[in-house]
C-alpha cells in the first residue's frame, strides 16, 4: 500500500512538473526580433495552449493581480532588449553625433516590438492589457515614447529617403540614406581625409584639437570646406530648417575646426575684399560730387521772351501819369507777357 502510496504521488508531481513546464519562448528565438518573433511565438502557442492557456485578459477595476503568459513575458523581455540597446547606442553616438545614421537598426527593433505589443490585443494572450494598462505608471509606454521623440527631436529621418527603414520577417533592418545625406558624407569624409593628409589631424576628434596654424591645410581643403558650405545650406533650404541632426553636428563642428582650431582665415579674406571695394566705390562717389560742387563753373540761362505781338504806344497824360495803349494783340497774350514787354 505504501508503494501504490508513493507512486501515486510520484506520478502526481510528475504531472505537475510537466504542467508548469513551459518553454521558454525568448530563449528558444533569440536570433528572431521584431515582427518574425511574434509570427513564431504564435504559431506555438496554438500547439501549445494547454500549457499557456491563452485567453483574453481583461484588468479588473481593482487592478488585482494578473497573469502573465508566456508570451507576454517574451515581449517584455524582447523590449526591455531592444530599448537598451537603442539607449546604448544613442548615448555611444552623443559624441561625435552620428546618433541617427549609427542607431537606426536599434530603433527600428524597439519601434517594431512595440507595435507589435499594441497588434496582440485580445487576438492571442491580450499582452497590450497585461503590459501597457496594468499600472498608472506605464514604463514600457514612457520608454517607447521617450525613444520616438529623441528620434524626432533629432530629425532623424531626414538622413534616410522617406518610407525607406523597414524590417522584414527575419528581423532584418534595411535602410536607404537620402541624397543629401550621400553627397554631405562624401564631402566630409573626403574633408577629413585632406586636412588629416596636411595636418595630421582628424575632424573625429575636433574637440581634443589644439589650436594650429597650417597655412598648407588651409589652402589645399579650402574648395572641400565651400562645397561642404553650400551643400549644407542647400539642405536647409530644402527641408525648412529640419535637418538631420548628424548632418548639423558634422557642419557646426567643421566650422570650428576650422576657423578656431586650424585659424583658417578664407572666409575673412574674401569679406575684407569686398568690404574693400565697397568702400572705394562710396568714397569715389562722394569725392566726384564734392569737387564738382567745388570747381565746377555754374552757367546761368538767360530766358527770351518771344514777342508775338505788335504795340502801338500813346501817351495820355491824365495829372501826372503816363496810360499806354496797345492794338493788334495777338489771340492768346496774356498779362505777364504785356508787363514783361512794358516794363
Amino acid at each position: 500500500m505504501r508503494l501504490v502510496y508513493y507512486m501515486s504521488l510520484f506520478i502526481l508531481y510528475l504531472r505537475t512538473c510537466n504542467a508548469n513546464e513551459t518553454p521558454n519562448l525568448l530563449d528558444n528565438n533569440q536570433k528572431h526580433t521584431g515582427r518574425s518573433k511574434y509570427e513564431l511565438l504564435n504559431r506555438l502557442t496554438k500547439t501549445q495552449e494547454h500549457l499557456i492557456r491563452l485567453q483574453s485578459v481583461h484588468i479588473p477595476r481593482d487592478f488585482g493581480h494578473i497573469p502573465m503568459y508566456d508570451i507576454c513575458t517574451a515581449f517584455l523581455k524582447e523590449f526591455g532588449r531592444n530599448s537598451a540597446d537603442f539607449i546604448k547606442c544613442s548615448v555611444e553616438k552623443a559624441r561625435p553625433f552620428r546618433f541617427c545614421e549609427s542607431c537606426v537598426m536599434e530603433y527600428k527593433r524597439a519601434m517594431t516590438t512595440f507595435e507589435d505589443i499594441l497588434k496582440d490585443d485580445e487576438k492571442w494572450s491580450g499582452c497590450r492589457n497585461v503590459l501597457l494598462k496594468a499600472d498608472r505608471i506605464q514604463v514600457l509606454d514612457q520608454v517607447y515614447n521617450n525613444i520616438k521623440n529623441v528620434w524626432n527631436q533629432a530629425y532623424c529621418n531626414g538622413c534616410f529617403q522617406t518610407g525607406s527603414i523597414s524590417e522584414d520577417k527575419n528581423g532584418t533592418v534595411t535602410f536607404q540614406y537620402s541624397t543629401i545625406s550621400k553627397t554631405f558624407n562624401v564631402i566630409f569624409k573626403n574633408m577629413t581625409k585632406c586636412i588629416k593628409m596636411h595636418s595630421n589631424v582628424s575632424l573625429d576628434n575636433e574637440l581634443l584639437m589644439d589650436v594650429i596654424h597650417n597655412i598648407s591645410a588651409c589652402d589645399a581643403c579650402s574648395d572641400l570646406y565651400k562645397d561642404m558650405n553650400r551643400e549644407f545650406k542647400d539642405a536647409m533650404k530644402t527641408s525648412k530648417s529640419e535637418v538631420c541632426m548628424d548632418l548639423v553636428d558634422m557642419m557646426n563642428y567643421t566650422r570650428i575646426a576650422w576657423g578656431v582650431k586650424l585659424n583658417c582665415t578664407i572666409s575673412y579674406k574674401t569679406n575684407a575684399g569686398v568690404i574693400t571695394i565697397t568702400a572705394l566705390v562710396a568714397i569715389g562717389t562722394i569725392s566726384f560730387y564734392v569737387v564738382v560742387g567745388v570747381k565746377g563753373i555754374r552757367v546761368q540761362k538767360k530766358l527770351m521772351i518771344q514777342k508775338r505781338m505788335s504795340v502801338r504806344s500813346e501817351t495820355t497824360s491824365y495829372g501826372g501819369t503816363t496810360e499806354l495803349h496797345q492794338d493788334g494783340l495777338d489771340n492768346g497774350t496774356d498779362g505777364l507777357e504785356r508787363q514783361a514787354l512794358f516794363s
